[in-house]
C-alpha cells in the first residue's frame, strides 16, 4: 500500500514528532525551537569554540540581551557563567514540573468522557476548558482545548495543532474519497510495517473498533523520550478522515486518557448518522 498523502512542510513552530503515522511523515524533537549561541574567545592562549544549545524562553532572551549589552568588553568566562546559570534554572524548572506530574492522579476513559459535555475539568493541576469545534470541509466535530495550543493551522483538508508547553499534538487529514473500511487488524499491520520502514518502532498498546471509527493506541520514540499516540480512521460517504492525538508518554495516564476520551467523543457525535457494528477491544 502506498502512502495516501505527503507533506513537504509542517506549520511554523510545530513539534516534530516521530510518532505520527506514515500518512503524515516526520521525525522530530520537542520545543518551540532551539537557539544556538556561538562565540569565539582566547582562553589560556588556546582558541576555543563554545556552543550552547538551550530552549528559547524568557530567560534565554534575557541572556541574549545581556550579551548584547556587554558587547565586546564582556569576557568569555562571564558569558559562559551566565549561560551555565540559565541552564541550571531551566533544569530546575523542568524537575519541578516532572515532580508535579508525578503527583497527578490516573483516570479512566469513561470518567473523563463523562466530563467532556460539561466542557470543564481538572487534569491533575491543569484546568481544561473544552469547546466542540467543526474542522475541515468534511465538517468533523472534535473536542478542542481552549487557550492551550500555541500552533494552530486549519485548512480545508487538514488541521495541525500543537502545544509546545504541554507536549501535545493533534493532526487531522481529510481526503475527498470514500475508502473501504480496512479491518483494524490489517490497518494496524499496515501502520507497523510502514513505520518500521521509516526505522521507527511502533509499540501497540491497544486497539479499539467502534461504531463509526477505529483507533490504535501506541508508543514510539521521539526527539525527547517516548511519545504516546492515538491514531483513528473514520470512513464516511463524504470522505476519509485520519487523525492522531499525541502527548509525552509521562502523561499517558492523564493527558493520554483525556485524548482517548476525546476520540471516543468524536465517534459518539457521528453515531447519529448510524453505526456499522458494535465496538470491541482487541490486539
Amino acid at each position: 500500500a502506498k502512502l495516501l498523502i505527503k507533506y513537504q512542510r509542517l506549520p511554523r513552530g510545530f513539534l516534530w514528532n516521530t510518532s505520527l503515522p506514515p500518512l503524515f511523515c516526520g521525525c522530530s524533537t520537542f520545543g518551540k525551537g532551539k537557539l544556538a549561541i556561538s562565540y569565539e574567545g582566547s582562553v589560556r592562549r588556546y582558541r576555543k569554540w563554545i556552543c550552547g544549545k538551550v530552549r528559547i524562553s524568557s530567560g534565554v532572551l534575557k541572556f541574549c540581551k545581556q550579551l548584547k549589552k556587554g558587547g565586546a568588553d564582556m569576557r568569555t568566562d562571564e558569558k559562559i557563567a551566565i549561560l551555565e546559570k540559565q541552564k541550571r534554572l531551566e533544569q530546575r524548572e523542568k524537575e519541578k514540573e516532572e515532580k508535579r506530574q508525578e503527583l497527578t492522579f490516573s483516570y479512566t476513559v469513561e470518567e473523563l468522557k463523562e466530563k467532556i459535555p460539561s466542557k470543564k475539568l481538572m487534569l491533575g493541576f491543569l484546568k481544561i476548558v473544552l469547546e466542540m469545534k467543526t474542522v475541515t470541509e468534511g465538517n468533523l466535530k472534535i473536542p478542542f482545548i481552549e487557550d492551550f495550543f500555541d500552533v494552530i493551522e486549519e485548512k480545508e483538508q487538514s488541521v495541525w495543532y500543537a502545544s509546545n508547553q504541554h507536549n501535545v499534538t493533534f493532526v487531522l487529514v481529510f481526503l475527498k474519497e470514500k475508502k473501504k473500511r480496512m479491518p483494524i487488524s490489517e490497518w494496524k499491520e499496515f501502520l507497523v510495517k510502514e513505520m518500521r520502514g521509516n526505522q521507527i518502532f511502533m509499540d501497540v498498546k491497544k486497539t479499539k473498533e467502534m461504531e463509526k471509527l477505529d483507533y490504535i493506541c501506541y508508543e514510539t520514540p521521539s526527539g525527547k523520550g517516548t511519545f504516546y499516540n492515538i491514531t483513528f480512521q473514520l470512513n464516511e460517504e463524504k470522505g476519509y478522515f485520519v487523525g492522531t492525538f499525541g502527548c509525552d508518554q509521562k502523561q499517558k495516564e492523564t493527558m493520554g486518557v483525556l485524548l482517548e476520551a476525546m476520540v471516543q467523543q468524536i465517534n459518539d457525535d457521528r453515531k447519529e448518522e448510524g453505526g456499522n457494528h458494535d465496538g470491541s477491544d482487541y490486539l
